[in-house]
């Protein structure tokens, strides 16, 4: 979701150490997944809207293909993901993990707006939005 291979550590580090913190206050240890799941999301989008005010201050690089490190795929797939996070990063936060979720993630329209705290109607709205984007990069 993030479009960068260096921040992954960190999200998943940093869920960990929320994790434990709220451990104590989660009342079904079968619920554990979907805890760990909503607070990477949260998380998530806590750390790409502030990469979108860095970046109005200059404090943060656009997109660059460089820093997805993708060791299996060839050429052709290397420029179709280079594409696809231009276009997310030019989207808001709240779109790009929605639409990661669905097509990245491969999870189902509910899952996403459970995960990112919405209704039915608005994750789908949020994908919508990021698939027009794509639509118009690919045809210019």
């Amino acid at each position: 979701m993030l479009g960068r291979d260096d921040e992954v550590d960190d999200i998943v580090q940093d869920t960990f150490v929320r994790a434990l913190d709220g451990l104590k206050r989660l009342e079904n240890p079968l619920r554990i997944k979907p805890y760990l799941a909503s607070t990477a999301v949260r998380l998530t989008l806590r750390r790409l809207r502030r990469r979108r005010v860095q970046r109005a201050f200059g404090l943060w690089e656009r997109w660059h293909p460089t820093l997805l490190s993708t060791p299996r795929a060839n050429g052709e797939h290397r420029a179709l993901l280079s594409d696809v996070y231009r276009v997310l990063d030019g989207r808001s936060a709240d779109e790009q993990v929605a639409w990661s979720l669905r097509y990245l993630e491969g999870e189902r329209l509910e899952r996403v707006a459970e995960l990112l705290g919405c209704s039915l109607s608005t994750a789908k709205r949020r994908i919508a939005a990021v698939d027009a984007a794509m639509e118009e990069a690919h045809r210019d």
